[in-house]
């Protein structure tokens, strides 16, 4: 069965560095300095609650919310940027965003589950979804039905947005006052996880989306 990493605040530990050292898989070594910077994005709506994860070009289609739902409202939005320096040389530096993080509540998570979809009915199948666009998001599922209303949702957003270089970002469309929350997917196209961290009363607190693996020690 799939596990969560121990400990996914890991993640939004501003400030937070360390070094990775080891070898590659054809035997040459590397010695990385990494830190995080939590950057935030702003408030999502979520009229509804039922919170959909998935590549932003598929918004407006006929898309499974995840089970757990959350009170409705407006729920912070924030990012993990992963920056990386060779030790060598740590003026050449790249950065990535290795997750994104929608807040229900203010409290740290002690414990962490995979986050299932509506009617998965499979606990030990880890729900992904696909990235073909190098860009995920979160949406509330009544905003995601009323972009699938439009003649063309992808292309309302994307000038919202004042084109998809802004991201990072919380994006509202104007014609309806809908948001998404949207990030490039660090580590590209592929399939990627969401997780649900709950307090020590069991309360949901937050949901994440990991792009990339991060050392945790």
């Amino acid at each position: 069965m799939p596990v969560a990493p121990p400990d996914l605040s890991a993640y939004f530990t501003d400030g937070r560095s360390y070094r990775d050292t080891g070898t590659t898989i054809v035997g040459d070594p590397y010695d990385f300095l990494q830190k995080i910077t939590v950057e935030h994005l702003g408030e999502l709506s979520t009229p509804s609650g039922r919170v959909i994860a998935c590549d932003p070009m598929l918004v407006g289609s006929d898309l499974p919310a995840l089970a757990e739902h959350i009170e409705p409202g407006r729920h912070p939005v924030s990012v993990a940027r992963l920056t990386t320096a060779m030790a060598e040389y740590p003026e050449g530096t790249w950065s990535e965003i290795a997750a994104m993080r929608l807040v229900v509540r203010d409290a740290p998570a002690v414990a962490w589950e995979a986050a299932l979809l509506e009617g998965q009915e499979d606990p030990e199948v880890l729900y992904g979804y696909p990235v073909d666009t190098g860009l995920a998001c979160f949406v509330d599922a009544a905003a995601n039905t009323a972009f699938g209303r439009q003649d063309d949702p992808w292309e309302n957003l994307t000038e919202a947005s004042r084109g998809w270089d802004a991201v990072p970002a919380v994006v509202t469309e104007p014609a309806t006052g809908h948001a998404i929350a949207v990030t490039r997917s660090g580590a590209g196209d592929g399939l990627y996880p969401n997780w649900i961290g709950r307090d020590a009363d069991g309360e949901v607190t937050c949901i994440v989306t990991t792009f990339i693996e991060i050392l945790r020690s």
